[in-house]
């Protein structure tokens, strides 16, 4: 009964210390509702607001569906298309 308990002791601080992780991460990026894309994508086809928008999932996803608009740059091939970004560092990025 004894190593059970233990288990579950650590286990659980497993988890609340990946959540905290989790938790620390969003705080460095302002998190964009759907309201506020759809808004953002209207003004700049207006052209009063320049921005990427990064799908990150992989690309026979992105081929099947995808923001229009939107570039594709895999989470897994990020090194490879970081080119893609282009040069302005204080452009703003906003992926999904």
């Amino acid at each position: 009964m004894k190593r059970k308990f233990q288990f579950v002791f650590v286990s659980g601080v497993l988890i609340a210390l990946f959540y905290c992780g989790v938790a620390a991460a969003f705080d460095r990026f302002e998190i964009v509702s759907i309201r506020e894309l759809v808004q953002l994508l209207k003004e700049r086809e207006a052209g009063n607001v320049d921005f990427l928008l990064v799908n990150s999932l992989d690309e026979i996803i992105f081929r099947d569906a995808h923001i229009p608009g939107s570039i594709n740059i895999p989470l897994t091939r990020m090194e490879q298309f970081v080119s893609r970004l282009g040069s302005d560092r204080k452009k703003l990025i906003i992926t999904y």
